[in-house]
């Protein structure tokens, strides 16, 4: 979404996909809804997040350590 309101072309672009040769996938049903369950709460807590407004005053220790 980003993209387009940049004004840039996104298109879809087709791939070749290998079945596996061998070997286990390391991913599990399991784990892999752990992982999406995850990721799915550090995006709620992102968008729940407070941002400061935009006249909130800097702390202290950061001019300070700014101007040094």
């Amino acid at each position: 979404m980003a993209a387009l309101r940049a004004g840039l072309t996104v298109r879809e672009v087709p791939v070749v996909m290998w079945q596996r040769a061998s070997g286990r996938p390391s991913q599990s049903p399991l784990r892999a809804a752990a992982y999406l369950g995850r990721a799915g709460l550090a995006l709620l807590l992102a968008l729940l997040r407070r941002r400061p407004s935009a006249d909130a005053v800097e702390p202290e220790w950061l001019t300070r350590h700014a101007a040094a």
